[in-house]
């Protein structure tokens, strides 16, 4: 999977959608935040059939169903693990909060993360896992 032409405008307009929308499971969370973004990169969204449901629950047990822990070992499903420090923009990865994982991905200004108050950013340096992308 390679990166398409106009990858880096098309990254800023999928963070900038997520940041418009409130935070809602299974509409704009970190993981449809890193899927579309991987999508923008790529032109294609991956892992559609892990998208519809609507709460935390919902979302752990698609991954779990599937296999998956957590959405970094899905990333790890289908992207090459590298280390998070030398992870560049476009690449996605997982950060750990309070005993959960989630979804990131790597901007020029650092991580950006959907949190339940808007897409934030946190240092590179946040990343537990990192994936190439393209």
């Amino acid at each position: 999977m390679t990166r398409i032409p106009g990858w880096e405008e098309a990254l800023v307009r999928a963070i900038e959608a997520h940041a418009a929308l409130p935070f809602a499971w299974g509409a704009s969370d970190c993981g449809y935040l890193a899927t579309d973004c991987i999508g923008a990169i790529t032109g294609k969204v991956p892992f559609k059939t892990f998208r519809g449901y609507r709460t935390e629950t919902g979302a752990a047990k698609k991954l779990l169903k599937a296999g998956f822990d957590d959405i970094g070992d899905l990333f790890a499903s289908a992207y090459d693990a590298i280390p998070p420090a030398l992870a560049q923009r476009g690449d996605v990865g997982t950060i750990e909060r309070d005993g959960k994982v989630g979804a990131a991905v790597v901007t020029s200004f650092g991580v950006a993360i959907k949190t339940e108050h808007g897409v934030g950013y946190e240092p590179i340096t946040a990343l537990s896992r990192a994936f190439r992308i393209g």
